[in-house]
């Protein structure tokens, strides 16, 4: 699923002022943090369809791939499925 989420609120999370800045200021935190953050914007974004040929630069993080368009509006994809969160059944 992508997600479209306010480029602000992203950037006060990682405190950063560009998307170029937030590979490594996502790295210098703890996975945890990071994926713990990441999971929390989509909790509170809107799920859109990504139109990829408007994308301009992409940072792939363990399940999430960050994008931004060339009208600067920020998407989150979350590679993981609501399968993942269950238990599988042992019959």
């Amino acid at each position: 699923m992508t997600y479209l989420v306010e480029q602000n609120k992203l950037f006060s999370i990682f405190t950063i002022s560009k998307f170029e800045e937030l590979h490594n200021a996502i790295f210098n935190i703890a996975p945890s943090m990071s994926e713990y953050y990441l999971n929390d914007l989509i909790a509170y974004s809107e799920s859109i369809g990504l139109n990829r040929h408007n994308i301009e630069q992409s940072i792939s993080i363990d399940n999430f791939i960050l994008h931004i368009d060339y009208d600067s509006n920020t998407y989150i994809e979350s590679l993981k499925s609501e399968d993942d969160y269950e238990t599988q059944s042992l019959w």
